[in-house]
């Protein structure tokens, strides 16, 4: 009777198992279409994480609001009993002998970042005052300004010194700034800082800081605060890029926190970062030089249960979709976000709300977390948020919290898939599917082999297979492609069965709860068949930047006798410049005055003809 009763188990287990259900996917991918650079510094962490995958770094946090570099002290707030101590040194890993050597968290900091190749961004104080010294809890009646609290102000107004006054109390922020350009030099250096970011979650300060910033923030206040700090920024390093208002969420996003004085823009201005970015425009103006180059925000997913460690079905499945947010206008999210204010279309909305108000800005998420690192859910929301930070423009992102377990292996499977240092490359083209609820997909040709083809595809179903189709429109014939995946069993990224295909089409089957970087190999280029060959004139071009005059010369090989329009695009794909113009000879000189220093990308287009160089621009 055992016997019997095991057979029928094992086979019903085997009918379960053939009868498995499976979803129909179409993927479609052009390598000729929706073209673009995906930014190096999405793949960002925040300290103390030190890892071997990420490309940004970014020093923040509350406890940078009232970080004191002459001492490295700094003080918690509400977030630990108001305490002022050495958390910053400590959680730095500098040895305890040293945790009152003036400026040794943020060499530290950075010097890890140079040894790993990263961009450092350093968060700067700007709400009054920093901690003073380290003995434990500020209490109420030791409120700023007191005895516990130094003062920062901006400029110092007489020379600068290495090794700072500790008795004067005051923080002045030049003369950190010229600290870290004495040891490091500027940002336009191979060792320099290459941004700062205007302070931390300021329109909390009241909440998370009440002894030190202990009245409500009004726009005016911060608008002030913000001018004056980015301009001592800029006069002191101009090369170095400024983040800001790095506000934590949806309600600072509105109004500023419910700012009292938010009735005196919001009869011009929809929400208070559309005031943000006309302000600091207008400050910028005035100035005579930009004063804000990144717009920075965070962004913590809102539904019960995702930012947390829960890996209970209901919560993995909503963790899995909830990235939707960021920019499918047919998801609404199940929070008051969502209720409220659907479609949010987040990335959208900043990318338009930049392109009315302060064109040029980048855009910035330096802190984010979907939670769950130790479960499969956790890994495939954090593969489907750098493939959305690379799909949408972002130029730096920085997750918060954990970057190990299935955190460390979404990192991966775009910066090291093949355990070879091999990276998913940084221009993507087009790829969309029909069906967003189960799976997602992102596409770039390789960085160092056009005939490549990088495919990173994810099914966030529980229960299903994704049998995938997947169609190709390219000039380059695909031949084999080689697998890597990482799903529900394992954090270890397994290297996948190959395969041959023909006429860049072939099926593929994603396993549940599964995430995959397919690499097409061997491509072919395919000449197009019955096209009179149009000879543009511009097929051949060189690009030269003249940092004397400031312009970037395009010299073409022969005199060009038909319009060409000649486009600029920075590193995150963003259009910074288009001109249309009939060329006199053979060059055309551009103004870039008023550019950062980075690399860009310059587009001539004639006809149906499309050709693009890359440049280097220091300024």
């Amino acid at each position: 009777m055992k016997m019997c009763t095991h057979l029928i188990v094992f086979n019903l287990l085997f009918i379960y198992s053939s009868l498995q259900a499976q979803i129909n996917v179409d993927y479609h991918i052009n390598t000729n279409q929706g073209i673009g650079q995906i930014s190096p510094y999405i793949y960002g962490v925040n300290m103390p994480a030190v890892t071997d995958f990420s490309t940004a770094r970014r020093m923040g946090g509350n406890r940078l609001t009232g970080f004191n570099w002459e001492n490295n002290a700094s003080n918690a707030g509400a977030d630990y009993y108001h305490s002022s101590d050495n958390y910053i040194p400590w959680i730095l890993g500098v040895p305890s002998s040293d945790y009152d050597v003036p400026g040794i968290s943020l060499t530290t900091f950075h010097n890890t970042s140079l040894s790993q190749d990263n961009y450092t961004l350093l968060t700067l104080p700007m709400a009054g005052y920093a901690a003073r010294d380290k003995y434990g809890t500020v209490e109420v009646s030791e409120t700023a300004p007191s005895s516990r609290w130094v003062e920062v102000i901006n400029r110092k107004g007489s020379p600068f010194v290495l090794m700072p006054d500790t008795t004067d109390n005051v923080l002045y922020i030049d003369e950190l700034l010229n600290f870290i350009i004495s040891t490091y030099g500027t940002a336009n250096t191979a060792t320099g800082v290459k941004g700062y970011i205007l302070d931390n979650e300021p329109a909390l300060w009241v909440y998370t800081h009440p002894r030190l910033h202990s009245d409500t923030l009004t726009i005016a206040e911060l608008m002030s605060k913000s001018i004056d700090l980015a301009a001592t920024v800029k006069e002191m390093d101009s090369f170095a890029e400024v983040f800001g208002p790095d506000l934590y969420g949806f309600s600072a996003f509105l109004d500023l926190q419910g700012a009292s004085d938010w009735a005196d823009y919001s009869g011009t201005y929809d929400r208070f970062i559309d005031a943000y970015l006309d302000l600091m425009r207008l400050a910028s103006n005035s100035a005579g030089y930009r004063l804000l180059d990144v717009l920075d925000v965070h962004w913590y997913p809102e539904p019960a249960g995702v930012y947390s460690g829960d890996t209970s079905q209901t919560v993995s499945e909503t963790r899995m979709q909830v990235p939707r947010t960021l920019w499918d206008s047919t998801y609404v999210e199940d929070s008051w976000i969502g209720q409220y204010f659907s479609p949010v279309v987040l990335l959208h909305y900043l990318n338009n709300s930049i392109e009315e108000y302060y064109p040029g800005t980048k855009l910035s998420i330096t802190e984010y977390d979907y939670g769950a690192s130790n479960h499969i859910s956790g890994g495939i929301a954090q593969v489907e948020a750098l493939g959305i930070f690379g799909k949408y423009g972002v130029y730096f992102a920085s997750k918060w919290g954990s970057s190990e377990e299935y955190i460390a292996t979404a990192y991966n499977i775009y910066r090291n898939y093949d355990g070879n240092s091999n990276t998913f490359g940084s221009t993507k083209v087009l790829a969309t599917m029909n069906d967003t609820l189960n799976t997602s997909i992102y596409v770039t040709v390789d960085d160092n082999d056009p005939t490549c083809l990088h495919i990173i595809v994810l099914n966030k179903n529980y229960d299903s297979i994704i049998n995938g189709n997947f169609q190709i429109t390219s000039n380059y014939q695909y031949n084999t492609a080689e697998t890597w995946y990482f799903d529900r069993y394992s954090t270890s990224i397994h290297n996948g069965t190959g395969f041959s295909f023909t006429n860049n089409q072939f099926d593929f089957n994603l396993s549940p709860l599964s995430v995959y970087h397919i690499v097409l190999t061997n491509g072919t280029f395919v000449e197009e068949e019955d096209e009179e060959e149009i000879d543009s004139g511009v097929s051949s071009f060189t690009v030269y930047y003249n940092s004397l005059l400031k312009e970037v010369n395009v010299n073409f090989l022969e005199v060009v006798n038909s319009a060409v329009s000649i486009l600029i695009y920075d590193i995150s794909g963003r259009k910074l410049k288009e001109m249309t113009i009939i060329p006199f000879g053979t060059t055309v000189n551009i103004d870039v005055q008023y550019f950062m220093s980075g690399i860009y990308f310059l587009q001539v287009q004639t006809g149906d003809s499309t050709v693009s160089k890359k440049f280097l621009l220091l300024q």
